[in-house]
């Protein structure tokens, strides 16, 4: 319980994006939603931005494409998760986002300490969190 405190007391401004009718925004306010997300809970899969931003399997998978070609999330191949990867901050990622939303990640960039037995428990818990905010 204490868990779903902590994330009440963050700010839910860039969780929850706000619909804009500029497509170049539009793109903006996803990339800082997901950037956000992974940063908030460490790592991430796109299962949950399925569930988040309500938008089509073909333009998560082409916004996550944009998002690891451009440097700023790191893909982890996995097999608890169900795209069978899961994506993490780089370190330009972790720095864009703080520039952007100033506030500090003190998230490490090296995967090698995940465990991937409890994968899917926790992308489950983050959809959880993110339907009780």
């Amino acid at each position: 319980m204490q868990e779903l405190e902590k994330y009440r007391e963050l700010s839910t401004k860039y969780i929850f994006p706000i619909e804009q009718s500029n497509p170049a925004r539009k793109g903006q306010v996803r990339r800082l939603c997901v950037l956000y997300v992974i940063g908030r809970f460490g790592f991430s899969a796109k299962v949950v931005f399925e569930y988040l931003l309500k938008l089509p399997r073909e333009t998560i998978n082409k916004l996550f494409r944009r998002l690891v070609v451009e440097g700023f999330i790191n893909e982890r191949k996995s097999f608890g998760s169900k795209d069978g990867a899961v994506y993490y901050l780089s370190s330009k990622g972790k720095r864009f986002l703080s520039y952007e939303i100033d506030m500090q990640f003190n998230q490490k960039t090296d995967t090698s300490s995940h465990n991937s037995k409890t994968e899917i428990h926790d992308i489950s818990i983050q959809i959880c969190v993110i339907d009780r905010l």
